[in-house]
């Protein structure tokens, strides 16, 4: 059984760090499409759920993608269906930008420069709560680096979407302004509570998300604080859960 508020099993739930202020004063003038693997779907360190929490028009798409070990034609074939579910459920003429580093050809964008009329079908984003006649479309990714090349390789649509990134610098920058301006939770890393080695300007989806709206002036550091601080919250959850393992194998 899953949750119908945050889509993960019972034992996995996020919904006990759901901010618990209202967040109806921070301006929704974006959608946010989240292509997510299934294996991601109910990874207990997976942070896309945060975002169905605070951004009004959210809609999340699952996705298989074919194995390695799939007979070459049955895989094309694969890779074909996958590329058309995309373009149904998104929209050929929609104007989706995707979130993803940045590229030589990629372009250079700028969010307000998104707000433009598309001739979506209405009944292709039923999960949206209300429309806009002008919004700010993103795709994000959510899913391992090799998958993410894995399906970008394989889909025309998502080549042909407009990239944006945040440069390291702007990452960083963010990163420190929200953990001074709410110290009192330590500035726990998402890096901290992951395995192997991560780099300062690796951050996970939720992070990149909420840090590109603060880089575009969508939203301000001030209007995220009671989203921040449950995430902070989250992360703290999982360090003490991981502290708590590493004790019992020690232990052992």
């Amino acid at each position: 059984m899953r949750c119908v508020d945050c889509d993960r099993i019972k034992r996995r739930c996020l919904c006990a760090f759901k901010p618990t202020h209202s967040l109806e004063s921070i301006p929704q003038a974006f959608r946010l499409l989240v292509i997510q693997s299934e294996q991601e779907r109910d990874h207990y360190k997976n942070s896309s759920t945060f975002l169905g929490f605070f951004i009004r028009h959210y809609k999340k798409i699952v996705v298989n993608l074919p194995s390695h070990h799939t007979e070459p034609l049955i895989k094309a074939k694969q890779w074909q269906n996958l590329n058309s579910k995309l373009e149904t459920a998104i929209g050929l003429d929609s104007s989706t930008t995707l979130l993803y580093p940045s590229t030589a050809q990629a372009q250079s964008l700028k969010l307000e420069n998104f707000n433009q009329d598309t001739n979506q079908d209405p009944a292709e984003v039923t999960s949206y709560k209300e429309t806009s006649p002008k919004t700010i479309d993103l795709i994000l990714l959510d899913m391992t680096w090799g998958h993410s090349k894995r399906l970008i390789a394989h889909c025309p649509f998502l080549q042909q979407r407009p990239r944006l990134s945040l440069s390291p610098n702007q990452i960083i920058s963010i990163e420190q302004q929200l953990n001074h301006m709410y110290e009192t939770t330590h500035g726990l890393r998402y890096g901290q509570i992951r395995s192997g080695k991560r780099k300062k300007n690796e951050i996970n989806s939720f992070e990149s998300v909420l840090f590109t709206l603060i880089q575009q002036k969508v939203l301000s550091c001030d209007q995220v604080e009671a989203v921040w601080l449950q995430y902070q919250a989250w992360l703290r959850h999982l360090e003490d859960e991981r502290q708590r393992n590493k004790s019992q194998t020690d232990k052992n």
